[in-house]
């Protein structure tokens, strides 16, 4: 066993690769490393194999029981998202109230991959979430599930004017896939000559994911001289 945390971490990378047995066998032991950023590195290795092999599943779920280093609880939170278990689903909702935002904000974006109303309805308290890391990431998510919650259209809106380029490209893009005329008339003023052009980009692109006939008057002008 190497004695330096970052040689160890290193291999635990390239072991990830590997499918046999052994090579897994020692992801698990290394679970129990006394290095957290070795630990970390492990679950994240562990959890891209989560589909091939559901013990994996459990040995994460009893690690984050117990761990108390924040990189590693977010590595098993972050591999954890989607998994079709209550227990696994309800242990991830649990964290949407932990003290560290960026928790919270993994969190949530790994209950969004459960995509029912019920789990994604856990993520809207955190739209009035006081750090600005993990609001502006509750938006985006709900912006894909604008017709399954439309009385938050205005929240969603006013991230989408006020925040930064990646809130907005993030909204309009969740906007996109939600495919609906709610989700079209927010995006319809982001095609403006007045926005900046990654902007108008991704709102065009994003009118192009709505398949909706009412889409095409509004391209319309982008290709003929008229005024917006």
């Amino acid at each position: 066993k190497d004695s330096i945390p970052e040689v160890r971490g290193a291999a635990i990378s390239i072991l990830a690769q590997f499918d046999a047995p052994s090579a897994q066998q020692v992801l698990v032991e290394a679970l129990n490393d006394k290095e957290e950023s070795v630990r970390a590195q492990a679950v994240a290795a562990l959890a891209s194999r989560i589909n091939e092999d559901a013990k994996i599943i459990d040995l994460i779920v009893a690690l984050l029981k117990r761990e108390y280093d924040d990189n590693v609880r977010l590595a098993g939170v972050n591999g954890l998202g989607g998994i079709p278990r209550a227990d696994v689903k309800k242990m991830i909702a649990d964290y949407l109230k932990d003290n560290n935002p960026r928790m919270r904000q993994t969190a949530a974006l790994s209950l969004a991959a459960y995509s029912d109303k019920d789990s994604i309805e856990q993520i809207v308290p955190l739209l009035n979430d006081s750090s600005d890391l993990v609001s502006p990431t509750a938006a985006v998510i709900l912006s894909r599930h604008i017709d399954d919650f439309p009385q938050l259209a205005n929240q969603i809106s006013k991230f989408l004017k006020e925040g930064d380029t990646t809130t907005q490209q993030g909204i309009l893009s969740g906007l996109g896939q939600a495919n609906s005329l709610r989700a079209m008339d927010i995006i319809k003023p982001y095609l403006g000559d007045k926005n900046p052009l990654i902007i108008r980009q991704t709102a065009m692109l994003s009118l192009g994911q709505i398949d909706k006939p009412e889409v095409m008057p509004l391209l319309v002008p982008v290709v003929r001289n008229m005024d917006w």
